[in-house]
């Protein structure tokens, strides 16, 4: 359904986390399991980004964050800063990163 990137940063992170139709969760931490009103609020999050494509600007920042989203057919990257529409999915993916498995 979605994978979610952000990599970069002063410590160099490399979150990925990836999100199947059926709420299976994989990331660095492992493998669990959304429930279905996650799965939900996930997919209402990411349908409401209507920012689709990637950017640059703010790539030549020191220490800057690139974060990249694939979802429903297209894939975008951006650095620094995400666009609005993007940070309730943004958020909501960041914190599935940081879910033990």
């Amino acid at each position: 359904m979605v994978v979610y990137e952000r990599t970069g940063g002063f410590a160099g992170v490399s979150d990925r986390v990836t999100v199947d139709h059926t709420g299976t969760v994989v990331t660095r931490g492992g493998t669990f399991e959304l429930a279905p009103v996650e799965v939900g609020e996930l997919r209402r999050a990411l349908d409401r980004i209507t920012t689709t494509a990637s950017s640059a600007e703010g790539c030549d920042i020191p220490d800057h964050f690139t974060y990249t989203l694939s979802y429903d057919g297209w894939r975008a990257t951006r650095c620094h800063r995400v666009p609005r529409d993007w940070m309730p999915a943004v958020m909501r993916l960041a914190a599935l990163a940081e879910r033990p498995g």
